[in-house]
């Protein structure tokens, strides 16, 4: 935390505390930052592209997560088409996931964010899908073979090859 280009954005958005569990601290953070180690290497291990990470971050907060000052999950969410919030990436470290992490990153921004809010994933994403759907989250639309056509090899989750992107929303 504190890093050049944080951003403690006042008590209405800035929530910093301690997990029994884990002993995380969160805080909101500019997108800017994230375009830099070790942020876009955790934004990589949810996102293979970063030319697409490099797209959105700019326009973007994050809720970041950290553990001894080394960030260990990344929910960046920003503005989407029409007055919709988006959430383009969440993403935890390998080692602490399946802990509550990205729950409690989803539900602290689940309180500050307006409706509706939307996420793509992937229709391979099968804990993610779940963890929206325990938010509240609907499907939405399916956008048939959006990975197969938008990334230059193919991606596989779960032994299974990534075609299809899932999109889902909470009014």
């Amino acid at each position: 935390p504190g890093q050049k280009g944080s951003s403690q954005v006042g008590c209405s958005l800035c929530f910093s505390g301690r997990s029994a569990k884990l002993g995380q601290m969160m805080e909101l953070i500019n997108g800017s930052v994230l375009l830099s180690p070790p942020y876009l290497d955790l934004l990589l291990t949810a996102d293979p592209s970063e030319e697409s990470i490099r797209t959105y971050v700019p326009h973007c907060m994050a809720v970041c997560s950290y553990e001894q000052d080394e960030p260990v999950g990344l929910c960046v969410f920003g503005a989407s088409e029409g007055s919709k919030q988006e959430i383009y990436n969440l993403a935890v470290k390998t080692e602490y996931r399946r802990r509550g992490l990205a729950l409690r990153m989803l539900e602290f921004l689940l309180q500050k964010a307006a409706r509706p809010i939307i996420v793509r994933t992937g229709s391979t994403s099968f804990a993610a899908l779940a963890l929206y759907q325990k938010l509240g989250f609907r499907m939405v639309q399916i956008v048939p073979d959006y990975f197969s056509s938008n990334y230059d090899y193919p991606l596989f989750e779960n032994g299974i090859q990534l075609r299809d992107q899932v999109v889902l929303e909470l009014i």
